[in-house]
């Protein structure tokens, strides 16, 4: 499936107009009862903003948002205890033998492996976004040093519904520097130049730019036994924004993506979102094949102008 970036950025700024009628209200919330939490996405300076808030004129607030969270996540997702068990779907006579003890010991690896991460971090503070903004997204990423779970402050995401108003769409914007995106991209051959140029400095910029990131369900979907871009249900893309910046260096370039086999917690209640990005083996006739340095595949291409 060939990306069109123009449709992505569309769609990503309808959905931002969508949402414009709540921004003030998060604004306003975040500063009574979750500081920090809220960012909106067309400030360029947000992460130089000091974070004393002049507005506050105690905690009561921000203690009682603490409390909220603290209860969800100990009724919800408790790290002290077992809070989810997998189990074989059917009448229990026709499961073969093995198969629930095979089930209990995959249960106690993923018990592990959650608490080897950050993931009860980061949903303590997702539950605080939800009794704040009503909304919040985790996203979950891997390598080949486990999971990681990121929360994305309100603000800087949109997400859409499908036909049973289920969350099966998000953008989100991130405010990189040369150096991060070369972490992340340095072997993507439309990296533009003055980002290839800046690891050859003495000391490399910290000016940031807008990369966004989209997952959305495919169009083009087809299961198959071979793990393709074309088997996962859901795909993952990385893009700069156009506009009269851009136009001098990239129009439209698309220079990352993976495929995503499954979203394990899509939750249109809460409004979350949490995917694990997998490998992406193939190509086709539109795309090259790269390999970063944690194994992933990427395919790349450009949309000249």
């Amino acid at each position: 499936m060939a990306i069109d970036v123009d449709k992505l950025a569309y769609r990503y700024e309808e959905l931002r107009s969508e949402r414009a009628n709540w921004e003030s209200t998060w604004r306003e919330c975040a500063e009574l009862f979750n500081p920090g939490r809220y960012r909106d996405d067309t400030e360029t300076n947000a992460h130089r903003i000091p974070l004393v808030n002049p507005k506050l004129v105690n905690s009561k607030g921000i203690l009682a948002m603490r409390s909220m969270a603290s209860g969800m996540q100990g009724g919800m997702a408790s790290p002290v205890r077992p809070w989810f068990r997998l189990v074989a779907k059917g009448d229990p006579q026709f499961i073969p033998d093995g198969v629930n003890a095979w089930l209990d010991r995959v249960t106690q690896v993923m018990t592990a492996v959650l608490h080897q991460s950050n993931f009860y971090n980061a949903t303590h503070t997702l539950y605080s976004d939800i009794g704040t903004f009503g909304t919040g997204l985790l996203v979950e990423t891997a390598d080949e040093n486990g999971i990681y779970f990121h929360l994305v402050r309100c603000g800087e995401y949109v997400l859409d519904i499908n036909g049973n108003n289920e969350v099966d769409t998000f953008f989100r914007r991130l405010y990189m520097t040369p150096r991060q995106i070369l972490d992340r991209w340095e072997n993507a051959p439309d990296l533009p130049d003055f980002i290839k140029r800046s690891r050859e400095r003495k000391v490399m910029t910290t000016e940031r730019y807008d990369v966004i990131h989209a997952v959305f369900p495919r169009t083009d979907f087809k299961p198959a036994k071979r793990l393709t871009a074309e088997s996962k249900p859901f795909a993952s893309v990385y893009y700069l924004p156009g506009g009269e910046f851009w136009s001098r260096h990239w129009q439209g370039v698309y220079f990352g993506r993976r495929g995503i086999r499954h979203v394990p917690g899509v939750c249109s209640a809460l409004g979350c979102v949490g995917f694990r990005c997998v490998r992406q083996v193939t190509s086709d006739g539109c795309f090259a094949r790269l390999q970063d340095a944690t194994g992933y595949d990427y395919h790349v291409t450009e949309n000249a102008a």
